[in-house]
């Protein structure tokens, strides 16, 4: 496996361990410290950050996938370029 072939299992681990961590012990963590108004809004913003760096990790994956994809019809790598010739005459 390649580049984008091995992103995708490793964004759906990270995305379901996420999912797990989140799922349990956001509420004791919520229920212990999440008393005064200002701790509630320190707590929400690590959500925040876990939903904000899934969709950045998704938005990679995607990304990548399209370009292997796209890189793959054309027969080009991602990093080709084509040549182009300054000389006069060509």
């Amino acid at each position: 496996m390649t580049g984008p072939a091995k992103q995708l299992p490793v964004a759906v681990v990270v995305t379901f361990l996420d999912l797990a961590v989140l799922n349990s012990y956001a509420g004791v963590i919520w229920k212990l410290w999440g008393r005064t108004l200002c701790t509630r809004a320190v707590l929400l913003l690590f959500p925040g950050l876990l939903v904000a760096s899934a969709a950045n990790l998704w938005l990679h994956v995607a990304a990548n996938l399209l370009k292997s994809r796209h890189c793959r019809h054309s027969d080009q790598t991602p990093d080709s370029a084509i040549p182009i010739s300054l000389e006069e005459g060509d």
